[in-house]
């Protein structure tokens, strides 16, 4: 079972755009835009990525982003909690407000752009990455004050690669994106108010790819996936 949270009061960017060329599309509340073909369509794409023209970090810091506070996405999370436990006497799974932190980096800045801002442009990656990271602290941080003791399992996510390995080298992932994502872990597993496990979704070949780029490949994979389970 999970808790998820609800929508926020304050949509922010989102709105429906309607139908145009045949797609569904959509604005999500960071402000990237999604469209799905009205025929045939099973998932939307991503087709728009608000900071994609971002010049500055002072254009990264001026943008609109979300509001992660926003008291309407944790109404009804402490009962739901309780009632989980207490009534039900079962565990739950403490639900993301948005995507992995890497993931929707490349979105708001596109593909292309985020991994030559990776070679070219690192304060631009960190400016990013910075902003990501305040917000899924803040979230987490009052969504974990709102289930109290109650919380087992926290849900996040990141595709980390493709099929035949990682998406960037592994010196790379290691330099600019890990340590956004170690800071979460460590930030929930100090803020939570009993033992947290961080369940992290990725896929195979992530795995099997922080293994082949990485000289000491398997002590690297139990030191990753150690940190994502919340061992030690």
């Amino acid at each position: 079972m999970s808790v998820p949270p609800g929508e926020p009061g304050k949509p922010g960017h989102s709105k429906r755009l309607g139908v145009e060329g045949g797609y569904d599309r959509l604005i999500d509340e960071f402000g990237i835009g999604w469209r799905m073909p009205v025929n045939g369509g099973n998932y939307y794409d991503l087709y728009h990525s608000p900071l994609a023209s971002a010049e500055t970090v002072r254009d990264v810091e001026n943008y609109q982003w979300p509001d992660p506070l926003d008291a309407q996405r944790f109404a009804g999370i402490e009962a739901k909690a309780r009632r989980i436990t207490e009534q039900m006497g079962r565990a739950f799974v403490c639900e993301r407000m948005s995507s992995g932190m890497w993931e929707h980096a490349m979105w708001l800045r596109g593909y292309e752009q985020f991994f030559t801002d990776m070679l070219t442009d690192k304060p631009m990656v960190i400016a990013i990455m910075e902003k990501i990271l305040e917000i899924k602290m803040a979230y987490w941080g009052r969504y974990l004050d709102f289930v109290g003791d109650k919380a087992l399992v926290m849900s996040c996510a990141d595709d980390l690669g493709y099929t035949r390995g990682l998406l960037v080298s592994l010196e790379l992932y290691k330099e600019l994106i890990w340590p956004y994502h170690k800071r979460l872990y460590e930030f929930v597993k100090k803020r939570a108010k009993s033992r947290l496990y961080v369940f992290f979704h990725m896929r195979r070949s992530d795995v099997r790819g922080l293994t082949a780029l990485d000289r000491g490949g398997r002590r690297y994979r139990q030191s990753l996936t150690g940190e994502l389970r919340g061992d030690g």
